[in-house]
């Protein structure tokens, strides 16, 4: 594992700002904005003036160790930014965003306001545009089918109107650290590191949590009618079981939409899948920011996960990345780990699409078990 001092530097206009001694910096999956937090302290001397820095203007948030060339981590504008003094010190602190975070702020506003025949790609640069934002697709991408039709919801912010079309389509919208954004897939990468537990995981935390899943799943709805079939026979139901859940705990909705019954059944398996998928939390903190190649941990990447301890051996996606560096605990990453299912689209009964792919998430939950019952096996 790569353990260097990262080498961070806030670009404004062709200047580099260094010298931070604390820094911490924010990226998920289901932000279409990363954040950043930079902070400088140290002693006052007589004459110095505050850094030119103001809310409002763009900057650049670069990284690097060695000699290295410098990775792009945010490119964006200065939220907000804070000066203080005493008798014999100073602090600054500087907060800011990706540029994408105004699609997340702002209101959506086209003339009309709805699209005939355009895929996710399509309707992604259209979003992005007012605010001077580019859209790229990921190598290997497809944005899938056409929409017969999308209509912007009123008052909804742009990064709502996007998110709803990605979602049926299996998509995520991500910053790509120079001022745009690629439209990718969970899995689509693969962390080159595994998380190794007595390698190079500092610390590791996993909660099961069993209160939102149940032992059955009912879907109910309707099909289309004809002369023949009707009212009570028009009514259709699917149901699943999840033996992850030993006690009796049913849960009986309503589909969104008509379909078949074969529909109803592909429906209540994604709601237990996903479910499943979410009972499961895995955060986990390395030194460093880098993988042992140099590369940045990748979001939305799949890694490979050893922790015998916990119960854990399998692919989880990183669903979230914190990069943190200060005086106190050095450089470190948190990483928060999901299972693959719990980003899967909500089945399109047009498409057929099946939510029932994926690791069962229930075998974590039996290896903890078995794990706390030989925990003295293990030594603390």
């Amino acid at each position: 594992m790569i353990d260097r001092m990262e080498q961070v530097a806030l670009r404004i206009e062709g200047v580099d700002w260094k010298g931070w001694t604390s820094c911490q910096i924010t990226r998920s999956v289901d932000a279409i904005a990363g954040g950043f937090v930079l902070g400088l302290s140290d002693r006052w001397e007589p004459g110095q003036r505050s850094m030119p820095l103001a809310a409002g203007m763009r900057c650049e948030l670069l990284s690097s160790f060695g000699s290295g060339t410098a990775d792009p981590l945010i490119s964006g504008f200065i939220d907000k930014t804070n000066f203080s003094l005493s008798a014999n010190s100073h602090a600054v602190t500087v907060e800011g965003r990706d540029a994408s975070g105004d699609l997340v702020d702002c209101s959506a506003i086209h003339n009309p306001g709805q699209w005939m025949g355009f895929d996710a790609a399509q309707l992604a640069v259209e979003l992005a545009r007012p605010f001077g934002l580019t859209v790229a697709l990921s190598a290997g991408v497809n944005p899938g089918g056409a929409y017969p039709s999308y209509k912007i919801e009123p008052g909804e912010s742009a990064f709502d109107a996007l998110s709803r079309a990605l979602k049926q389509r299996e998509l995520l919208c991500l910053p790509d650290g120079r001022g745009g954004l690629v439209l990718t897939k969970i899995g689509q990468k693969k962390a080159s590191t595994a998380l190794v537990q007595g390698v190079n995981i500092l610390s590791a935390t996993a909660t099961f949590d069993l209160s939102e899943r149940y032992s059955d799943y009912i879907v109910q709805g309707q099909r289309q009618g004809s002369d023949a079939a009707w009212g009570a026979a028009c009514s259709v139901r699917g149901q699943v079981r999840d033996r992850g859940v030993v006690r009796y705990r049913p849960y009986l909705l309503r589909a969104e939409q008509q379909g078949d019954a074969a529909y109803m059944r592909k429906r209540a398996v994604w709601e237990k899948s996903l479910r499943e998928a979410k009972s499961t939390a895995v955060n986990i903190t390395v030194q460093g920011w880098r993988q042992d190649d140099g590369a940045l941990w990748p979001l939305g990447a799949l890694v490979d996960c050893e922790l015998p301890w916990l119960g854990i051996g399998q692919e989880l996606c990183i669903a979230r990345l914190v990069l943190t560096k200060n005086a106190q605990g050095g450089t470190t990453t948190q990483l928060e780990l999901k299972d693959p299912d719990a980003f899967q689209p909500e089945p399109d009964k047009a498409a057929g699409k099946n939510g029932a792919g994926g690791t069962d998430i229930g075998v974590l939950v039996r290896k903890a078990e078995e794990a706390k019952a030989a925990q003295k096996e293990y030594a603390y």
